[in-house]
């Protein structure tokens, strides 16, 4: 259980911005853990002037493959106020053969989980559990992420400006489009 605890306590760490990327959704632990996180970062930016950005880009692989981006950003808001100090952007691409396989979590510039773990709860957690390595590392480096992470959201935004059936794309809080 501590690996779901240690990825959603470097989101909740964030003041300003959080980028997580991944092949596909949260789920059992995680989910709980990121929720979690959310929260902490919504009562955190209750007194800020700006809200904090989360922005979630997946891949839509053989697991997720009609993945809803609404019903994860309500899976993790649903017991968050209407007014909470919190922009959430979930997005979720596939062209081809390919889709967003990044696994990491980057953090107002200063703290980057990354490696190869998804956020599959029987996958990593259970008793048998899937053997993968993650990093977490602080400083600049971590700036390179949220950059790659701007790359894949301006990708998804050149390619799939309408989405169809290929992506799907969500947000609480802001309107629809990306910027970055």
């Amino acid at each position: 259980e501590w690996l779901a605890e240690e990825m959603a306590e470097v989101v909740a760490h964030a003041e300003k911005r959080v980028d997580i990327m991944t092949l596909s959704p949260p789920d059992g632990l995680f989910l709980t853990e990121f929720k979690a996180a959310i929260e902490t970062l919504a009562d955190r930016s209750s007194t800020a002037d700006n809200p904090i950005i989360v922005r979630i880009l997946l891949g839509i692989s053989s697991r997720s493959f009609a993945f809803d981006c609404d019903l994860l950003i309500q899976s993790l808001t649903n017991d968050l106020p209407t007014d909470a100090n919190i922009r959430i952007w979930v997005g979720a691409w596939r062209k081809g053969l390919g889709w967003n396989h990044a696994k990491l979590i980057a953090v107002d510039g200063t703290f980057l989980h990354t490696g190869g773990h998804n956020l599959w709860h029987k996958d990593y957690l259970s008793t048998t559990p899937v053997h993968d390595l993650s990093i977490e590392l602080e400083g600049s480096v971590t700036v390179d992420g949220h950059h790659f992470a701007n790359q894949q959201w301006n990708f998804m935004e050149r390619n799939f400006g309408d989405c169809g059936e290929l992506c799907s794309m969500s947000v609480r809080g802001f309107p629809q489009g990306v910027t970055t």
